[in-house]
């Protein structure tokens, strides 16, 4: 077979493979009650197949009091859990370089050498998924990130070297149902923020 052809047919099986979705500029997504934001996406489907459309949702981490245990705040779109100590809502008063942030204590005030995991369960498969990781203090890797999607694949993907901050783009996986942030071992641990994310609309 000529390269060409090899190259159209990898092309086209890629395409197949990743989806189709799409994002929306979270700039201008209007905001909701429970610091959640959302717009109206869409993504193709094969043919034949009814069209499933999306919104574009975004998770506001900043609108947490101190202290807050992060649970279901974010129903119906997420469910957040850790193993071993709850993730309790602290922040440093400058930042850690995101929009909408949240430290998950103890590790951000006292210092400490193993952050508990953190999981964002969603109630339906997301697609478009990008959130941010920051005050990252160490060089080199600094957490595993482990990606669960429907129908049970999963992937861990090395986080780091990274410089303060960094943004997670997972755009190009489709149908996640699960991330878990695992494996932490930054000296201060790390915030999270910015989540954002297309969630399918329920008719």
């Amino acid at each position: 077979m000529p390269p060409l052809a090899v190259i159209s047919l990898l092309t086209a099986w890629l395409v197949g493979a990743c989806g189709g979705g799409s994002t929306a500029d979270p700039s201008s997504t209007p905001e909701v009650d429970g610091g959640v934001s959302e717009v109206d996406g869409g993504a193709s489907t094969p043919d034949g197949a009814a069209p499933t459309t999306y919104s574009q949702v975004a998770l506001d981490l900043s609108t947490l009091p101190w202290g807050t245990i992060l649970t279901d705040q974010f129903l119906p779109h997420v469910v957040v859990s850790s193993t071993g100590a709850p993730n309790v809502v602290t922040r440093y008063g400058f930042g850690c370089g995101l929009e909408s942030e949240a430290d998950f204590g103890p590790c951000n005030e006292v210092g400490c050498s193993s952050q508990p995991a953190t999981t964002f369960a969603f109630t339906a498969p997301v697609r478009g998924l990008k959130f941010g990781i920051g005050c990252i203090n160490d060089s080199g890797k600094f957490a595993d990130l482990v990606v669960v999607q429907a129908g049970g694949g999963q992937t861990t993907i090395p986080l780091g070297p990274a410089s303060f901050t960094t943004v997670v783009d997972l755009s190009m996986i489709d149908d996640i149902t699960k991330v878990t942030i695992t494996n932490i071992t930054d000296s201060y641990g790390v915030s999270y923020g910015d989540v954002r994310f297309l969630f399918p609309d329920v008719e």
